[in-house]
């Protein structure tokens, strides 16, 4: 008997003893390195193609679709009639039995996700639906939600096969609600109009026609293409449209195309339309009837527009490196004027246009435009709507998320229904730094609803959020989440995390060349968020595994801290030895200050991959005096949940 005791002694001994990682992992804190540092983002989200580099791989293919739509305004019945012709090339490897189109909002989707039943767009009603084919024909379509499915009677091939369909549309135009809306001012009743025809949905590798479902149609899935429109309306309204205008000498005076040449080539801004000018006969070319404007925009999603009897018109141009300039612009009702007001908009599209066309690749198309109008916050290709009241702070804060968007929303296309933050975050994080760098920090520090909604810190007012159990991660579907949370995860929290990694975890430089690589490589295409993760890493040559688990596929807090402080021998000239602490799940690179009492300062920047064996980590300093004070984060840039832990102070 004794020798089997023995035996199980030896045993535990052998078997129980701890690994090395186990060995210096402190019990009491929730760290664990190997929760921490998992598999490549692409084993972990799942990616659109077949390279794990962040590049579209040769597997790698997107459907397309060419619109040919004429609508005409019947501002009597406040109703926009018109007709789309669609030419969509399946570039997929299967063939396609069926397409469906964007019809606008499902009615039960309130009910569905616990959202506000708030008023929003009118549907868009179809009719008359057929094919120009002698191959395909239709053989039913059928509404669900806020789509129409069109099944074909052959099927569209794989590998490039077309098909042209053509439909008649009709949609409302009301007081109440969101886009298309009107509103009415002074000078007449002005239209902003976007979600007012049907899109075809996006077709996809991960999700075949699943990618589209959506709350509204503004987070839809549209697959890319040309557009080019035409609008008939009456004479007298004034009309500002995505792309290019393409008939310039049928809808504007003469006075006003000299003008717009001028504003080519100015600085500052040229008034198109001056506000003594606005709502009367001469900014018309013809009195009375009907006139037809036509627009051309190519590689989007979407088009919008807007049309006022007496609409203020400025322009200007703005500078992009290795294109031709471009053409800002703004319009607004004499009752937006002000020095704080709408007077300034054509100067912050001008000045937003040039910094995110230096800081991402340039801006690709000819114009970009600011409305004001009825609803605010709404962006479109090249045209964008902020409230006719906004001023000062406001304005400006909406044209540079607008603004932003172009890049991460129009230009590089994703699902914001299933992924808002690679839209809303990225576009947040360069409009933060936007606020900073533009008008000397006039509008700086941003604080609004996007970021640091509750005036605090940015760092300090995600707190609450990562000290939340009951918080998703942000990578949570939205419609899994509590209403509560939304604009914080699709937008303020995903947003600090890019201004975290480009200035606290690697360097501006990297990040900025990183972030530009990746819009090179997704321009007109749709990734995922794999695809985003695997081509930061790329750039960056970095493994930031660690930071998407923690920041993103889980709502991990971070608690760092200084607890001890000793000296070799006892002796302070022989070097300190600084014991740092995780208490919670995420990591994060260490900056320490470091104060002697003789007066020295240390700044100190430890890797993230100190903590890779665990948590305490020990960090040996030479030092020829006692240390008088150790704090951790010294510039206040991570949201820690308990900061009192990150100082510590000598008692002598």
């Amino acid at each position: 008997m004794r020798d089997v005791l023995l035996f199980l002694l030896i045993l535990l001994l052998c078997f129980g003893r701890s690994t090395p990682t186990q060995a210096q992992t402190d019990r009491s804190s929730e760290f664990r390195p190997e929760a921490v540092w998992q598999p490549a983002a692409a084993d972990r989200y799942g990616a659109s193609h077949d390279l794990g580099n962040g590049h579209p791989g040769p597997q790698y293919w997107q459907n397309h679709v060419d619109y040919r739509i004429d609508t005409r305004l019947d501002t009597s019945a406040n109703v926009l009639r018109g007709s789309v012709e669609y030419t969509y090339t399946n570039n997929s490897p299967t063939p396609l039995h069926s397409i469906w189109i964007i019809t606008g909002r499902s009615s039960n989707r309130e009910l569905i996700d616990g959202s506000d039943p708030t008023p929003q767009s009118s549907p868009i009603h179809i009719d008359n639906v057929s094919v120009v084919s002698e191959k395909q024909g239709i053989a039913s379509t059928a509404a669900s939600g806020n789509r129409r499915q069109i099944r074909l009677l052959n099927p569209v091939s794989a590998h490039g096969d077309t098909v042209k369909i053509t439909l008649d549309y009709q949609v409302s135009i009301s007081f109440e609600g969101d886009l298309p809306t009107r509103m009415s001012t002074p000078g007449g009743v002005m239209y902003e109009i976007g979600h007012w025809f049907p899109r075809v949905a996006a077709y996809s590798k991960r999700h075949g026609w699943a990618e589209a479902p959506a709350q509204t149609p503004a987070t839809a899935l549209a697959e890319y293409g040309s557009f080019n429109y035409s609008l008939t309306l009456p004479s007298e309204l004034i009309v500002a449209g995505s792309g290019t205008l393409m008939n310039p000498d049928a809808v504007l005076t003469s006075d006003q195309r000299r003008r717009l040449m001028r504003a080519r080539d100015s600085e500052r801004k040229v008034a198109i339309i001056t506000p003594d000018q606005a709502g009367t006969t001469d900014t018309r070319p013809k009195q009375g009837g009907q006139i037809t404007w036509k627009f051309q925009m190519n590689g989007v999603r979407d088009v919008a527009w807007a049309a006022s009897p007496s609409f203020i018109w400025n322009a200007a141009r703005f500078e992009r490196k290795e294109q031709r300039d471009g053409l800002v612009m703004s319009y607004y009702p004499r009752s937006s004027m002000g020095g704080e007001a709408w007077n300034r908009s054509t100067a912050h599209m001008q000045k937003t246009m040039e910094f995110f066309s230096k800081q991402l690749p340039p801006y690709p198309w000819n114009t970009s435009i600011n409305v004001a109008g009825p609803v605010g916050n709404r962006s479109f290709p090249g045209l964008s709507f902020c409230s006719a009241t906004s001023t000062g702070p406001r304005l400006f804060s909406c044209t540079a998320q607008n603004v932003s968007r172009n890049w991460f929303s129009v230009m590089v296309g994703t699902n914001t229904e299933r992924h808002p933050w690679m839209t809303e975050g990225l576009s947040t994080a360069m409009s933060v730094l936007a606020h900073r760098s533009l008008y000397e920090g006039e509008f700086a520090p941003k604080q609004d609803s996007t970021f640091a909604p509750e005036g605090a810190s940015p760092a300090q007012g995600l707190r609450s959020v990562m000290t939340d159990p009951e918080s998703p991660s942000i990578l949570t579907p939205p419609v899994l989440q509590r209403t509560r949370w939304r604009t914080t995860l699709a937008s303020y929290k995903p947003a600090y995390g890019f201004l975290l990694l480009r200035e606290y975890v690697l360097s501006p430089r990297e990040f900025d060349d990183a972030l530009h690589q990746y819009i090179q490589r997704w321009a007109y295409r749709q990734p995922a968020p794999a695809d985003f993760f695997n081509s930061i890493e790329d750039a960056t040559g970095t493994d930031l595994s660690w930071f998407w688990t923690g920041w993103f596929n889980r709502a991990w807090a971070i608690d760092q801290a200084v607890t001890d402080i000793s000296y070799r021998n006892g002796t302070p000239e022989e070097g300190a030895s600084i014991t740092l602490q995780l208490y919670r799940r995420l990591p994060m690179p260490v900056k320490l200050k470091v104060s002697e009492v003789d007066g020295d300062t240390h700044r100190l920047h430890l890797p993230v991959e100190i903590w890779k064996k665990g948590s305490p980590h020990t960090l040996h300093l030479h030092t020829d005096s006692r240390l008088k004070s150790v704090l951790a984060d010294p510039d206040y840039q991570l949201p820690d949940v308990r900061r009192k832990n990150n100082r510590w102070s000598s008692k002598e």
